[in-house]
Formats: structure tokens, C-alpha cells, sequence
């Protein structure tokens, strides 16, 4: 089955060259553009896309705020942010909110696709020139030492940790493992005890320094 992926992107230029590179792929399917935050909405409601291709720098809402509304649509696509921003800030709160990805334009078709394959298999996607980004002070390698033995954790937690980290809710991660919202809330908790790591973007730290997400 393909995945269909919506474009987000006030420039026709941009839009239209992404749609021609994703349309020599053939497990995707470009099902809709929209051109501000109000189309976007309104065609993710009625389009239902997999994945949505997310330009952060819209004219008529704030990316991250469009994001984060359009994360909370059922059934919650996945968010690839599409943007020139090489900014520090700004990946961190796109991925505390649960962004799956994070690509720059000047991306070539390659880095594009590969960064869809890698959120179609349920991981996260970080440019790799953002990916230092990640570990840049000494006060986050050390909230990341803190967890920093693997081993500490079960396999369950092992996959809990996966999904969490790639923007699961506890209700879609309780449907995936086929357990209860319940158990996953436990495993959550026995996460954050264990690796005494605190935020989501500490999590994520931790799962990209034992590859349990892309960030390259």
C-alpha cells in the first residue's frame, strides 16, 4: 500500500519540484497540496494523509503551532518539517511536540526519500547536519550519561521507548504492542526511574546514542 503524504508550502516552486520527485517513487503518493495553515487542516481532515511534508514558515500561522494541530487530527500523521532553518531551538520544541522528522531543503531526492522511509518505519529522522544539535552542551551529555547503560531495560521497555520517542501517544503505543494504555503509562514510568531522564527530548538523546532512532 502506498503512503500518502501531503505537501505544506506557501511556495509553488517547492511544492511542485517535491511533488516530481515524489512521484518517481512508487510507494508514495502525493494526495493533496495546501499552501497555508487553514489548507492544511482543512485537506489533512479530508485527505487523511500518512505523512505530511510540513514547510515551518508559513504566512498565515506558526509552523510548530500548525504541527501540533495537526498531531492531534485522528488518524495522527506523521510530520516531516521541511524547512532552511538550522536552528538548535527549533528542533528541540519540534521534537518535544512529536515531530518524526526534520529535514532541510537544501536536501537533495536522495536525503528526501530516505528521510520518508526512515518515518514510514515508525523512527525519527534528524538532518545530519542538525544531528550535533543534539549533544551540544555538557549539562545535556549529561542528562543523557545518566541513562546511559541499555541494558538497564527490558525488551518491552526497549520497544515502548521506540515508539515513544517517535511520537507515539500511550494509546497508539497500547495498540501497537497490544497491551493497556495502563501497562504502557507502567513501562513509561519504569523508563524515566531507570534512565532517570526526565523530557522527551532527553529520551530522545539517549535512543539516538544507542541507534535506536535515524538521525543520518
Amino acid at each position: 500500500m502506498k503512503q500518502r503524504i501531503l505537501l505544506v508550502d506557501d511556495h509553488d516552486l517547492l511544492r511542485a519540484g517535491m511533488h516530481a520527485l515524489l512521484g518517481d517513487v512508487p510507494e508514495l503518493e502525493v494526495v493533496g497540496e495546501a499552501t497555508n495553515g487553514c489548507e492544511a487542516i482543512l485537506l489533512a481532515e479530508q485527505l487523511s494523509p500518512d505523512i505530511i511534508l510540513l514547510d515551518i514558515s508559513l504566512p498565515d500561522v506558526n509552523g510548530l503551532e500548525l504541527a501540533q494541530e495537526l498531531l492531534c487530527l485522528v488518524p495522527t500523521p506523521q510530520i516531516l518539517l521541511v524547512t532552511v532553518h538550522e536552528d538548535k531551538v527549533l528542533l528541540q520544541k519540534a521534537l518535544e511536540l512529536g515531530i518524526s522528522g526534520y529535514i532541510l531543503k537544501k536536501a537533495s531526492k536522495t536525503e528526501l526519500v530516505y528521510a520518508i522511509q526512515t518515518i514510514m518505519r515508525g523512527e525519527i529522522y534528524v538532518h545530519p547536519a542538525l544531528t550535533h544539535f543534539l549533544f551540544t552542551s555538557k549539562h545535556e551529555k549529561k542528562a543523557v550519561d545518566r541513562g546511559q547503560n541499555l541494558d538497564l531495560l527490558t525488551n518491552r521497555e526497549v520497544d515502548v521507548l521506540r515508539l515513544l520517542v517517535s511520537g507515539y501517544t500511550n494509546r497508539q503505543i497500547a495498540d501497537q504492542l497490544t497491551l493497556s494504555v495502563r501497562t504502557i503509562e507502567t513501562h513509561r514510568a519504569n523508563l524515566t526511574t531507570k534512565l532517570d531522564l526526565h523530557t522527551r527530548l532527553d529520551l530522545i538523546r539517549f535512543a539516538a546514542q544507542h541507534n535506536l532512532v535515524t538521525t543520518e
